[in-house]
């Protein structure tokens, strides 16, 4: 049970704008949707050990969790899935948990859809989202604007490997100071970096492509306010191209304030197509992660969005709450569509695009083949009738294989950790290494080979 020791309310604010479209050489007004409702803040008492549906109960309401990611990422705590209504209309929980305890959490969906912020102290707030008014994104791609920066080849050895997935594509996460400011933005900006790099991977998740996955390299702060607009993406090289490079990140997302652009009504993002730049405001969640698909080279949903929306659910180039990618990876007849061959496929395309998107700078060093690992500090320590043996251990090796040279059998014993006392008739004098095994049966690089004198 929550215990509610303070409650504090506020409204969202949002003005009027007028937009001039130069194109058409029109000029209208947009206005600002209705009043989303109230913000709500409360103090959640023995809030530590609880999971994230304990902790956001209330919010997520009839909507059952189904966690499809949990991961450690530089000491923070990532939990994410899809929220599954009893009607099957389907929600998104995302939390982060930083390493001072604190949370910071997206939820959406039918029911509460909104920002959720909790305080090592215990104090939690729920801002929510603004009104959504159902309007399309207009002229928020620049065609062609960095194909020929990207230094890669289709080799999957080349790339940068994660525990969550093969292809790992590194974000550096810019932030502007009125984002920053901003009541929907987290106080630890390695938090919400994460939350907002995590809707791309759980919409990656459920259109069933599980080898593909965004990191953060670096949050930067970027003090002056910068409009959503094609100049912006033109400048965003120069202003952080080498913060990208010394930290070894392939995309530049740039977070900015709702209410920071002023030039053209309510542009919510902008993308290069393809490439790595990309303009999100940080108020509405969905806006990343359609640009990012931007990026990969994907257009707007069909005007007449078959394939996207099929009744039920849109995808991602579709604006909709629902974090998906459209595809039809691992689809089986009776499973629901989540897209089409023709013209709704960006699993497809993230497919074929997946190692230029992790390409654009060097990569860490990458995770070297098992086979070419090699135990490390190999040594014997030999008694009466007796050796002891031990070794650094190999990663993913399940188990170690001694060798004799001129052994018969070679193998003289294997053992699941990385250190043995061998006895008995094949304790003798002679000429000892070590190899690994991973779990699929391929053998490492064997050890030193070390003499050894066994005393009579």
């Amino acid at each position: 049970m929550f215990k509610i020791s303070d409650l504090k309310w506020g409204r969202w604010i949002v003005p009027a704008a007028c937009s001039v479209s130069l194109a058409g050489l029109l000029v209208g007004c947009t206005h600002p949707p209705s009043d989303p409702g109230e913000m709500e803040t409360r103090v959640i008492e023995n809030f530590a050990g609880k999971t994230p549906v304990e902790l956001y109960a209330d919010l997520i309401g009839p909507g059952v969790f189904e966690q499809s990611a949990s991961y450690d990422s530089d000491g923070y705590q990532v939990v994410s899935g899809n929220l599954r209504m009893k009607d099957n209309s389907m929600g998104y929980l995302i939390d982060v948990r930083s390493p001072d305890g604190s949370h910071f959490a997206f939820v959406g969906g039918p029911g509460k859809d909104g920002v959720v912020k909790l305080t090592k102290n215990g104090e939690r707030t729920f801002v929510p989202s603004p009104p959504d008014d159902d309007e399309p994104l207009r002229d928020d791609v620049v065609e062609g604007g960095e194909e020929g920066e990207v230094k890669f080849s289709t080799s999957p050895e080349d790339k940068t490997v994660s525990p969550r997935a093969p292809v790992v594509i590194d974000v550096l996460a810019v932030y502007a100071r009125s984002a920053v400011n901003s009541l929907v933005v987290d106080r630890d900006l390695n938090a919400d970096a994460r939350a907002r790099l995590e809707t791309v991977n759980l919409s990656l998740r459920n259109a069933r492509i599980n080898d593909i996955s965004l990191r953060l390299a670096k949050t930067v702060i970027h003090e002056e306010s910068l409009k959503v607009t094609g100049g912006t993406l033109g400048q965003m090289r120069g202003l952080f191209g080498k913060a990208a490079k010394d930290n070894g990140a392939d995309l530049i997302a740039l977070f900015v304030e709702t209410d920071s652009y002023v030039c053209c009504g309510y542009p919510r993002g902008k993308a290069f197509m393809p490439g790595r730049i990309s303009i999100s405001s940080v108020a509405r969640r969905w806006i990343f992660p359609h640009e990012i698909g931007h990026n990969v080279g994907g257009l707007h949903c069909a005007g007449d969005r078959r394939g996207y929306a099929n009744g039920y659910m849109k995808s991602a180039q579709c604006l909709d709450k629902q974090m998906y990618y459209s595809g039809l990876i691992g689809w089986e007849p009776g499973d629901p569509v989540q897209g089409n061959w023709a013209d709704a496929d960006m699993a497809r395309k993230w497919t074929e695009q997946k190692y230029r998107m992790a390409s654009y700078e060097p990569p860490y060093p990458p995770k070297p083949q098992f086979q070419e690992l090699a135990p490390e500090n190999f040594k014997g320590i030999p008694g009466k009738g007796s050796i002891q043996f031990s070794w650094a251990p190999i990663p993913d090796a399940v188990e170690y294989k001694i060798i004799k040279t001129l052994g018969l059998p070679p193998v003289v014993a294997t053992s699941v950790n990385p250190n043995f006392l061998l006895e008995g008739r094949q304790a003798t004098t002679g000429r000892y290494s070590v190899e690994g095994v991973d779990a699929k049966g391929t053998l490492s690089k064997r050890s030193v080979y070390l003499e050894i004198v066994v005393p009579k």
